[in-house]
């Protein structure tokens, strides 16, 4: 693997590593707060296979997870700032705004020309291999 795939596989496995933490700080919080629901389920395993397919080198799978993250970053600093001018609490605009950060990071990070790299590497060296796995002759 060359340098910019190298790069793109250490940056999409600390957008992996942060959608993983933030799913278990979201899992935390609603159990503490009464429960885990059967659609959080849903989400989380949505979000493991595609994060799983962006590994593989589906691009299909990257650009649709930009376009989830872009979208949420969207509508939080939309809700933050309407929030804001209302009047709410500043702590949960705050918490709002940086959700909206956090997402245009993962969207960023999804995007850079890196992870396209890595990803043209992986499907690249699965060319050359069969379903079991083992090269072909």
């Amino acid at each position: 693997m060359v340098g910019k795939a190298r790069l793109g596989q250490r940056v999409l496995v600390a957008v992996t590593v942060s959608i993983v933490l933030a799913e278990i700080i979201v899992a935390l919080v609603s159990w503490y707060a009464g429960g885990l629901r059967r659609s959080q389920f849903g989400r989380v395993s949505l979000t493991v296979w595609l994060l799983f397919e962006v590994w593989e080198g589906k691009a299909w799978a990257r650009w649709v997870l930009t376009v989830l993250s872009s979208v949420t970053a969207i509508l939080a600093i939309v809700v933050g700032s309407g929030s804001l001018a209302l009047g709410s609490q500043k702590a949960g605009v705050g918490f709002i705004v940086a959700l909206g950060i956090y997402s245009a990071a993962i969207a960023v990070g999804l995007v850079s020309p890196w992870v396209g790299a890595y990803q043209a590497a992986r499907r690249d060296s699965s060319k050359g291999e069969t379903r079991t796995g083992h090269e072909e002759v």
